[in-house]
């Protein structure tokens, strides 16, 4: 299906993302949930993904690790490549 998908769409090889939240929140992945705070899958390379940070429990989006505030936010990941949302 992979190899299917490569050719369909102009995509090819895979990176390693993770994909975490520190403190009382948690990071949507193209608005849908992830299985855990601190997730780590393959994504193909060079397509884009939207990351939306929610705070929860009375907690607030304090910005990513990188330094960005922005939310939602757009990425093109690289390989090895770590998103942290932060919450204070």
């Amino acid at each position: 299906v992979r190899q299917e998908v490569e050719q369909q769409f102009g995509v090819s090889g895979e990176v390693q993302v993770t994909i975490a939240a520190s403190g009382n929140g948690e990071v949507l992945l193209e608005d849908l949930r992830l299985p855990s705070k601190n997730y780590s899958a393959k994504f193909f390379n060079g397509v884009q993904m939207k990351l939306t940070a929610v705070a929860t429990n009375g907690s607030v989006f304090a910005g990513w690790d990188d330094g960005s505030t922005e939310n939602p936010r757009i990425v093109s990941p690289t390989n090895g490549v770590t998103y942290t949302a932060n919450f204070k």
